[in-house]
C-alpha cells in the first residue's frame, strides 16, 4: 500500500510548490505601514511591494512632499507668447526636517519649461509653488510630463500630466477713427459706436479700454468692457464714445484698447470734434459761464410784440368768460432780453335777467404768477367797448402804450406796470372822478331804466381785450425787485369772475 501512495505524495507537493509561487503577501489589508512586512508599503489601504530604492533596510519610508493635483491645465495661451504658472507642493515629512525639490519635463520640452532647474527647498508648514511654463508654437493641444523628485533617501518622484492648447485670436477694430460733426457749446450729443471683433482661434482678451490722460472732458465711453473680459472666436462686442460739447475749439484725443492679440496688442482711435463758441441756434448762455456752454434752450411760447401776428392767445377762441373759469400759460424768457406777449377777451357775460335789478357785477379779472423763479413781471393793457359796441385796442402798434385821453375813465382802465399779480374785480364800487366815470357794480340797474339811484351805475357790458407783457425787471428805482437770468420757466394764471 505504501508503494501505491509515495507517487500521489509526491505529485500532490509537486503541484503545492508551484501554487506558492503567489505573492501571498500583496493585497494584505492594512492602515499603517507597521502592519505590512519588509519591502512592502501600505498604499490605499493594501500592502504593496516596495519600488526600487522606497524601502531601505525594508522598510517604506514616505515621501516628504505632496503635489496638490496629478494633472494641471495652461488653458488657452496665445501661440508666440509664454504663460508662466504654478503647481502647489505641500511639505507632508514626519521628520520635520527641509527637503529640497526639483523638476523636470519628461515628455513635452518643446513647449513646457521648468522655470528653476536648480533644487528648492520645501520647509515644513510651506507651501513651494513650484513654477513652470507654457509657450505654445502653432494652433493645436499640447501635452506633457512633469516629474517632481525630492533630495530624500529613495528618490520619490511624483508625475504629473501637463496640457495646453495654443491659440491666436485676431483683433479688428472699427472704426479707426472717429471724426464727430461740428457743434456748438452745449449742443446735441453725439455718439459713435466702437466694435471689437475677434476673427482668429481662440479667446481675445480685452485688457483695457480708456481715453487717453488729459483727454478733453466733452468725450466720454459708455458701456466699456471690463478689464479681463473675452471675445470668442468669430464673437464681437460693442460700446460708445460719446461727445457731449461743452469746450469751444478743435478737441482731440486718442482711445487706446490694450489686448491679447500678441500682433496687435494695442489699438489706437484717434477722436477729433470742433466746438463754437456761438451758440446754436435756439440756444444761450444764460449764467455766461464758458465751461456749460449754452445751456439754455429757448421756450419762448408768448409772442415778441403784441402784433396780431406775433401775440399769443391765452386760450383757444379768445374769450375768457366771468364763469370762475382760469387758464395757464408757461414759457421762459431766453435771452435774457426776450418779451412774451399774450392777449385774451375778457367777456361780460349777462349779470340779470328782463328788466329786473340786479345786485353784484361777477366779471372779474385776476392774473398772477404761479411759478415765478426768476422774479419776473408783467404789464396788463387793457381796452372796453364804446358807446357804438366796437373795441377800442390800447395795443395798438409795436409800442403797445395805452391812449393816454382813455386813462381817465379809472385806474383799472388802461394798463397797469410791473405787476405780479392783478385784481380787476367789478364787483366793488370805486369813483375816482366825476359822476359819469363811476365804476363798479355793487348794485347795478339795467339799461333799460331811465331813473338811476346815486352811486348806482347801469349794468354795462364791460367785455374787453387784454394785452399781458411778460419780461424782467431791471430798473429797481420804483422798489420792484430786479429779475433774475435763468432757464426757469414761469407758470401765469389768468381768471374771469373766480
Amino acid at each position: 500500500m505504501n508503494r501505491i501512495f509515495i507517487p500521489f505524495l509526491i505529485l500532490s507537493s509537486a503541484l503545492f510548490i508551484w501554487r506558492c509561487s503567489q505573492d501571498f503577501m500583496a493585497d494584505i489589508p492594512c492602515n499603517f505601514q507597521t502592519e505590512c512586512p519588509k519591502d512592502y508599503k501600505c498604499r490605499d489601504q493594501k500592502c504593496v511591494p516596495c519600488s526600487a530604492g522606497e524601502c531601505p533596510g525594508g522598510s517604506y519610508i514616505q515621501p516628504g512632499f505632496q503635489v496638490e493635483s496629478s494633472s494641471f491645465s495652461f488653458g488657452d495661451v496665445q501661440v508666440g507668447t509664454t504663460k508662466v504658472d504654478s503647481i502647489n507642493i505641500k511639505y507632508v515629512a514626519i521628520s520635520g526636517a527641509p527637503i529640497n525639490i526639483k523638476g523636470s519635463i519628461e515628455s513635452g520640452k518643446d513647449v513646457f519649461k521648468v522655470v528653476n532647474e536648480s533644487y528648492q527647498e520645501l520647509k515644513k508648514g510651506n507651501t513651494l509653488a513650484f513654477q513652470i511654463s507654457y509657450s505654445p508654437k502653432a494652433i493645436k493641444d499640447d501635452s506633457g510630463v512633469l516629474a517632481i523628485t525630492s533630495n530624500e533617501p529613495g528618490q520619490f518622484t511624483t508625475k504629473v500630466k501637463l496640457s495646453g492648447k495654443g491659440v491666436d485670436p485676431d483683433i479688428v477694430v472699427t472704426p479707426s477713427s472717429i471724426n464727430f460733426v461740428d457743434s456748438f457749446k452745449n449742443g446735441s450729443v453725439q455718439k459713435q459706436d466702437v466694435k471689437i471683433e475677434n476673427k482668429g482661434s481662440g479667446p481675445l482678451e480685452i485688457k483695457e479700454i480708456a481715453l487717453n490722460e488729459g483727454a478733453p472732458v466733452d468725450f466720454t465711453l459708455e458701456n466699456v468692457p471690463t478689464g479681463g473680459s473675452k471675445i470668442q472666436p468669430n464673437g464681437n462686442v460693442t460700446f460708445k464714445v460719446v461727445f457731449t460739447p461743452k469746450t469751444p475749439g478743435t478737441l482731440t484725443a486718442t482711445l487706446t484698447i490694450e489686448n491679447g492679440d500678441k500682433d496687435k496688442p494695442k489699438i489706437d482711435i484717434s477722436i477729433r470734434a470742433f466746438v463754437s463758441d456761438q451758440c446754436e441756434e435756439g440756444y444761450y448762455d444764460m449764467n455766461k459761464d464758458p465751461t456749460d456752454g449754452c445751456e439754455c434752450l429757448g421756450d419762448k411760447r408768448g409772442g415778441s410784440s403784441c402784433d396780431k401776428d406775433f401775440v399769443k392767445l391765452v386760450i383757444q377762441g379768445e374769450n375768457l368768460p366771468d364763469t370762475g373759469g382760469c387758464v395757464t400759460v408757461t414759457g421762459n424768457l431766453v435771452p435774457e432780453d426776450a418779451v412774451d406777449w399774450w392777449t385774451f377777451i375778457g367777456v361780460d357775460t349777462p349779470d340779470v335777467q328782463g328788466s329786473a335789478t340786479v345786485g353784484g357785477d361777477k366779471y372779474r379779472i385776476s392774473i398772477n404768477f404761479l411759478s415765478n423763479p426768476d422774479k419776473l413781471v408783467f404789464d396788463v393793457f387793457k381796452g372796453c367797448q364804446d358807446k357804438n359796441g366796437g373795441y377800442t385796442e390800447y395795443c395798438a402798434g409795436a409800442d403797445c402804450l395805452p391812449k393816454k385821453e382813455d386813462k381817465v375813465r379809472n385806474l383799472e382802465d388802461g394798463y397797469n406796470q410791473k405787476c405780479d399779480q392783478l385784481d380787476f374785480d367789478m364787483s366793488k364800487t370805486y369813483n375816482p372822478g366825476p359822476p359819469e366815470h363811476v365804476r363798479g357794480e355793487e348794485i347795478c340797474h339795467l339799461p333799460t331804466h331811465t331813473q338811476k339811484d346815486a352811486n348806482v351805475n347801469h349794468c354795462v357790458d364791460d367785455t374787453a381785450r387784454y394785452y399781458i407783457r411778460v419780461y424782467r425787471n431791471k430798473d429797481s428805482s420804483g422798489g420792484v425787485p430786479l429779475s433774475l437770468s435763468s432757464c426757469e420757466k414761469y407758470i401765469l394764471q389768468i381768471c374771469n369772475g373766480k
